[in-house]
């Protein structure tokens, strides 16, 4: 992206764009490590005292079977067991867009508007529940980024980041002197 966006920016235009509600219903999905780091702590009061409901899924590695590149035998190891080339077998998931898009379809009654930051075609059949109980979806990301199935769902709510950039952006934290 090029740039970090203020979490209290993003409440603020959003809030004031869309409004009226001064507190919208405004959620901000984390994923959870063990041993978590104090700035990612802090990070999440800071959200929380902005007015975003934080909802956190703790990551854990999930074992994936793989085919390696080089010989195709099909292995779920570090090792390919043919030629003993090294591959990933494991990755870190949290699988934050099924409860993003739960919350979106369980919590319909409390909204008119859901103002979505994603780019993930994922959320297309919660997106297409929600507009079919009446409901405006706007979907925020970028343009170059943005899944072309999920862009025709939103069309014309569908919102390019970058031109949020002067609204979002996080400005850059004083130095400090030596």
């Amino acid at each position: 992206m090029g740039w970090r966006f203020d979490a209290k920016k993003v409440y603020r235009y959003f809030a004031d764009k869309y409004g009226p509600d001064p507190r919208p219903l405004a959620y901000y999905f984390l994923s959870k490590v063990p041993n978590e780091p104090l700035k990612q702590k802090k990070w999440k009061e800071a959200l929380k005292y902005i007015g975003f409901q934080v909802r956190e899924k703790l990551v854990k590695d999930v074992q994936i079977h793989l085919r390696c590149s080089q010989c195709q035998e099909w292995f779920d190891e570090v090792f390919c067991v043919k030629c003993k080339s090294e591959v990933p077998a494991e990755f870190p998931k949290a699988d934050l867009d099924v409860d993003l898009a739960v919350e979106l379809v369980t919590k319909v009654h409390l909204y008119d508007r859901a103002i979505l930051m994603a780019s993930d075609r994922d959320y297309i059949p919660a997106i297409e529940y929600v507009k079919a109980q009446g409901k405006e979806v706007f979907c925020v990301a970028r343009a170059y980024d943005i899944s072309p199935e999920l862009l025709s769902v939103v069309n014309p709510n569908f919102i390019d980041l970058e031109t949020l950039r002067p609204f979002l952006e996080r400005e850059a934290a004083a130095k400090r002197p030596l």
